[in-house]
């Protein structure tokens, strides 16, 4: 009876792996991600910075704010050539 029951639970475990589309399981291929750290001339990680990525064929911009560890993220970005521009206050571009 366990050895039934078993059996129809890893043919039914089977059954939706073989259903499930494998999309699921990659990244997309038609977009990336740009992520990065602000920092200064002394390696020092500045925070609430500024940042922009602008996409050089269109001119489109995304903008956002680097956390305080300085970090930033751009989570779904087409490919394409940009230009990335982080300005706080006090810094230079």
């Amino acid at each position: 009876m366990y050895f039934k029951r078993a059996a129809y639970s890893c043919l039914a475990l089977l059954f939706v792996f073989a259903i499930m589309p494998s999309t699921l399981h990659s990244q997309s291929p038609t977009t990336g991600a740009v992520t990065g750290t602000v920092t200064d001339a002394s390696g020092a990680v500045i925070l609430g910075a500024s940042v922009t990525l602008t996409e050089a064929a269109t001119g489109a911009t995304l903008t956002g704010v680097s956390d305080s560890a300085g970090h930033f993220v751009f989570p779904v970005v087409a490919p394409g050539n940009y230009t990335l521009k982080a300005t706080a206050k006090g810094f230079r571009t």
